[in-house]
């Protein structure tokens, strides 16, 4: 395997965070969201507030997921900091980042990673469950350092 593209969703890990994502619930968007984002970026769109199934698979987006789960247990949410309809990597996501919604969206984001920790720290149980589970899932397996690129930095 040249890769280290192992991203080993941990069931363990779901079975913390699932709970506590419908507990904490999506972030809730106020009138004055919408206008700011409606200055950020013009036209109409509305804030995305639903829940969604929780990913267990890896997708097709680039992210920090394949070198993370090689030395953790890996759980992983989305959750609404911008409004429907806009491309990531595009300059209006950029804008939308940087509105009070978004905001909100990463506080909401917040309250969840601590709640899940909050979790996994007065379950023993859970812990060990999500542990055992890493250990079986990483049996065998061997990472390998990054390559470094040949050119300048």
């Amino acid at each position: 395997m040249d890769s280290n593209a192992l991203v080993a969703f941990a069931t363990a890990m779901f079975s913390i965070l699932n709970p506590v994502v419908r507990r904490c619930g999506a972030p809730k968007f106020t009138p004055a969201d919408e206008r700011a984002a409606a200055k950020a970026v013009p036209g109409k769109r509305e804030y995305d507030d639903k829940i969604y199934p929780m990913q267990t698979e890896q997708g097709r987006a680039s992210s920090d997921e394949d070198n993370v789960s090689w030395f953790a247990p890996l759980g992983k949410f989305n959750l609404a900091c911008k409004q429907k309809q806009i491309r990531v990597h595009s300059r209006d996501n950029a804008a939308m980042c940087r509105t009070p919604g978004a905001h909100r969206g990463m506080l909401k984001a917040a309250e969840i990673l601590a709640a899940g920790t909050l979790e996994l720290m007065l379950n023993g149980s859970l812990l060990n469950k999500a542990r055992t589970e890493f250990k079986e899932n990483m049996r065998g397996k061997k990472y390998k350092l990054p390559r470094r690129s040949s050119g300048p930095r």
